[in-house]
């Protein structure tokens, strides 16, 4: 009997992993999908062309709820996507791996005054609207503006796109691109009845997964080869130029330097009055504190920080072979930012504490006012970009975009600040 209990339990155990896998499978963020498996498109926002910058939630316009029985509700986000002004909503769509769809429904709609008016205001600055499959982005036009002689309708000359048909390429269980045509122009004008529809496409290919995104980046400018002979030759001529005037310099300071590192004895005789002038009275002053040095040393500890924060975010996206690029996951480089600010506290920190104790003895270390500079480095960048992202985020929201920053994120860099980059500053 304890063998066969032992092997039902096994049993149930392997059937747990299995569903366990298939639920794993079943998950936008692993990329793998089976035969005939839910595929989610998000729709994202619209906003017009010729101003990237200006989007708005997809539903902002008035288009009609799909009718297929999904529910269009949102995407969890990170802190990232939703600072890159990301708002990701499901479409609505039916799409399942691998199973093609013929012309199919979505919904159907009669304008009315107000909706026809939003319609053709967007269509007028050319509107544009983002969908996500699968991660990989899908750009298209609202609408166009068509005149001339042939026009569909006299009354207008706006018009609306209400089908589009989505071609999928995909590799064993991975999807590797996404096209979206647009078609079936429809006059914007009230009382007219649209049909809204859909068509999908499953294309094998061949092309690997790891190359799926080349398409989106830019070849002409990376297409050149690298000139690294003339690139070296460039270096090793500045390096020549910095050599022979360090040279020429300490030549001609040498009498000077030999002078100011004599025996403490003998540096009286150096102090006399009209003696020296111009850049040699500089040895007065090297060592004297400097005004507002609070400031000082809290600008040159984010300056330091700045620096580190820029060096690690280009390393993590240069090792993006190693951990997935930067460019394949939405809001990934923000985060890294975020991320790396937050670790970096530390050395802005360690570089504002020592320059600012330099100037103090150790007795004279019990006076100073060390716990300010600390407390003004943590402060002095959080509080400078908050006013300038603060008066952005209210334009954001006067114009009710998305790009407006939500207060639950607002909170959580906040909390990211407080226990972290302010432990690791003191």
């Amino acid at each position: 009997a304890a063998p066969a209990q032992s092997m039902a339990t096994m049993r149930a155990l392997s059937g747990l992993c299995l569903l366990w896998a298939s639920v794993v499978r079943a998950n936008d963020d692993n990329h793998m999908y089976t035969p005939g498996e839910k595929v989610n498109l998000w729709v994202n926002k619209v906003g017009p062309y010729h101003n990237p910058q200006e989007t708005y939630e997809y539903f902002s316009l008035p288009y009609c709820q799909p009718e297929l029985g999904i529910q269009t509700t949102k995407k969890a986000l990170s802190i990232g996507e939703e600072l890159e002004g990301h708002d990701l909503t499901n479409s609505g769509y039916d799409l399942k791996f691998g199973q093609d769809v013929q012309p199919t429904k979505i919904c159907s709609q009669t304008l009315t005054k107000e909706s026809a008016k939003k319609f053709a205001a967007a269509v007028d600055v050319h509107y544009w609207y983002q969908m996500y499959l699968d991660d990989l982005p899908i750009w298209g036009m609202v609408g166009e503006i068509y005149q001339g002689e042939g026009a569909a309708d006299k009354d207008t000359d706006k018009f609306l796109f209400t089908h589009r048909k989505i071609s999928i390429a995909y590799n064993g269980p991975r999807v590797i691109e996404v096209n979206l045509t647009s078609e079936n122009l429809q006059p914007i004008k009230p009382g007219v009845t649209l049909d809204f529809s859909y068509a999908v496409k499953w294309i094998p290919t061949t092309k690997v997964f790891a190359r799926r995104f080349d398409r989106y980046l830019d070849y002409n400018f990376f297409e050149h080869q690298i000139h690294w002979f003339s690139i070296f030759n460039s270096f090793m001529m500045v390096i020549f130029l910095c050599g022979l005037v360090s040279l020429i310099l300490l030549r001609t300071l040498r009498n000077d330097y030999a002078k100011y590192t004599r025996d403490t004895d003998e540096m009286e005789d150096l102090y006399r009055v009209g003696e020296d002038s111009g850049w040699k009275q500089v040895h007065g002053d090297v060592f004297r504190m400097p005004e507002n040095l609070t400031l000082f040393s809290a600008l040159i500890g984010t300056g330091w920080q700045l620096v580190t924060l820029i060096v690690c975010s280009v390393a993590f996206a240069i090792l993006g072979e190693f951990h997935g690029e930067v460019y394949e996951e939405r809001g990934e480089l923000i985060t890294t930012l975020i991320v790396c600010y937050a670790l970096s506290s530390s050395v802005a920190g360690y570089a504002s504490g020592s320059n600012y104790k330099q100037y103090f003895t150790a007795k004279e270390d019990r006076n100073s006012s060390w716990q300010q500079c600390m407390i003004l480095t943590v402060l002095l960048l959080p509080c400078i970009v908050s006013v300038v992202v603060g008066c952005l985020n209210c334009i954001a929201l006067y114009y009710n975009t998305i790009t407006s920053i939500p207060v639950t994120v607002m909170l959580k860099i906040f909390a990211i600040w407080l226990f972290v980059s302010l432990p690791l500053v003191v």
